[in-house]
């Protein structure tokens, strides 16, 4: 079959999968609950991105796809995590289920009292790009909600809808789109874009383009060239990259001695001496690598990088009656709780470390309490 029939066949193809698709949510995540099937996989693994008939399905990235999860998983040093749990449930096979930490204990604490069934969650580059020319609704490569590792489609949302507010959730669009919630923590679309520009690199040292995390139009050029099936070099990150721990030492070091030296992680956090972030322990001030050349056994570990621990805290500032506003709209007042963060004399702090037992809790951040 010479490649012109091979290009015809895949365009039917997909037309007749096009006509089964679902709904569609205003970022273009696609509800086809089927593979597809394994003549359109064999057509497709020899197609560019560009060269993929538009559709509104992500059907054909799946090898591109996988390399690009895996590079960002290895990148985001533990900022972007696996849901797993039997009651979240993929509709499809293309679903990733990953979240930020806060956004993955928030979904699995409603996960536990009932089935939430999910359409789409994160979203790769490639599978954005692939939207973004077959739908109309779909945002471009680089901007969508769903690269930022923290939105999820939801099937079912008529029932676990508010289950999932209380959580944290927030339901940003309950008109246009109300299959969609976004969880809280950080925003990985730069992380997501330069998860490509690096697999891109490794694969084409003579055309290489920045490593900056931003969808420009020659990041988009070379991801339209790129092979649907996936690069032949696949991951390139070797742990951690996005951690501020330096390159593991070819063989561990003995552990160094105890001066109460904390290390300060690139999202925020300070983590005392033997103290573990997701991936490296912090050893007398120094980053090493968790396992094979640390320090010894984690005195405590704090996987998002934001928080850290094994630092003493400060005691709680006295009563002054300082409240917080939550980004959502709600006011706190000393020792009242949202979700994650509790408000200790008009600042945010992580409950872990607040400032004493919640006065109150309001999980939706748009009401406050206190």
């Amino acid at each position: 079959m010479n490649r012109s029939i091979r290009l015809a066949l895949f365009a039917s193809i997909l037309s007749a999968c096009a006509a089964e698709v679902g709904g569609l949510d205003v970022h273009g995540g696609d509800y086809d609950y089927d593979d597809p099937d394994a003549e359109l996989a064999v057509v497709s693994s020899e197609l560019a991105l560009g060269s993929m008939a538009r559709s509104c399905s992500t059907a054909g990235t799946e090898g591109i796809s996988r390399q690009l999860v895996d590079e960002m998983l290895c990148l985001s040093g533990g900022s972007l995590v696996r849901v797993s749990h039997p009651n979240v449930i993929p509709t499809h096979s293309r679903v990733h289920l990953y979240l930020s930490p806060q956004g993955r204990d928030a979904l699995l604490s409603v996960a536990r009292t009932q089935p939430v069934r999910i359409n789409s969650a994160f979203r790769t580059l490639a599978e954005q790009y692939v939207l973004s020319r077959g739908c109309s609704v779909a945002a471009q490569p680089g901007r969508s909600n769903h690269e930022t590792g923290r939105a999820i489609d939801v099937q079912n949302y008529s029932t676990v809808g508010p289950a999932l507010r209380r959580a944290g959730f927030s339901w940003p669009m309950p008109s246009s789109d109300p299959v969609h919630y976004d969880a809280p923590g950080a925003d990985q679309r730069r992380l997501s874009v330069l998860a490509f520009q690096r697999l891109w690199n490794a694969n084409n040292p003579g055309d290489r383009i920045a490593e900056d995390g931003v969808a420009g139009s020659g990041t988009l050029a070379r991801l339209a060239r790129a092979p649907a099936e996936g690069f032949r070099v696949g991951r390139v990150c070797s742990g951690g990259g996005a951690s501020p721990a330096p390159a593991p030492s070819p063989s561990p070091s003995p552990p160094p001695s105890s001066s109460g030296a904390t290390c300060s992680h690139s999202y925020g956090g300070t983590y005392g001496h033997m103290a573990c972030s997701a991936s490296y322990q912090c050893c007398n001030g120094s980053w090493r690598t968790r396992g094979s050349s640390g320090c010894g056994t984690c005195t405590c570990t704090e996987g998002t990088g934001a928080t850290g621990c094994g630092v003493s805290t400060p005691p709680p500032p006295p009563p002054s009656g300082a409240s917080c506003t939550h980004s959502y709209g709600g006011r706190y007042g000393h020792l009242a709780c949202s979700a994650s963060y509790q408000c200790c004399n008009g600042s945010w702090r992580d409950r872990s470390s607040g400032c004493g037992t919640c006065a109150c809790v309001e999980t939706s951040g748009t009401r406050g309490c206190g």
